[in-house]
Parts: C-alpha cells; sequence; structure tokens
C-alpha cells in the first residue's frame, strides 16, 4: 500500500508534464475521428460531405485475405495457442507446488 501511495502522485504529475511538454495533435484529425466514431453505419454519405475519408463505405464484400484461410491455419493456430496456454498453467500448477 506505501508503494501505491508513493508512485501513484509521481505517475500523475508525469502524466501532466508529458501533456504539456508534447504538441497536440491536430484539430481536423481529432474533428474527423470523433466525427466516424458519432456516424451511425449507412450514413457515410455524411461524411463524405464533411471531407471525411471513408474507408469500405457501403462495400459488403470482404478483402480476399479476409476470407482465404487455410483450414489448417484457423485450426492450427487455435490449437497452439491452446497448447500454449494450457503450458503455462502446468507452469503455474508447479510453481504453486514448491513448498507446500
Amino acid at each position: 500500500m506505501g508503494r501505491v501511495a508513493c508512485y501513484l502522485p509521481l505517475g500523475v504529475l508525469v502524466l501532466i508534464v508529458v501533456s504539456l511538454l508534447t504538441r497536440p495533435h491536430d484539430e481536423k484529425a481529432l474533428n474527423d475521428f470523433y466525427m466516424l466514431l458519432r456516424t451511425p453505419v449507412g450514413r457515410e454519405d455524411e461524411l463524405r460531405k464533411a471531407g471525411v475519408k471513408v474507408v469500405y463505405a457501403g462495400s459488403s464484400e470482404p478483402h480476399p485475405w479476409e476470407l482465404k484461410h487455410p483450414r489448417l491455419v484457423n485450426v492450427g493456430g487455435f490449437l497452439a495457442a491452446l497448447a500454449f496456454s494450457l503450458f503455462i498453467l502446468g507452469l503455474l500448477y508447479l510453481l504453486s507446488r514448491i513448498g507446500a
């Protein structure tokens, strides 16, 4: 608890100092980003009229890279991640048994 009380004010101070020393983001880029967030799907014309670049506007066709993944890549990747996760959990179990 003492470390939190020591490091938290320092972290907040560094956050404030760095935010004051760095230059702010471009105002147009920020406004475009927030407009993208607030515009509902299907109303991309409003974005175009405002001059915001729209990617995949009205496109329902996915990119070929999104479609043509071999089944082995999908299943093999899942199995590799599962094996790695089980390995980490096994190590955690073994470490928890030390001294017990």
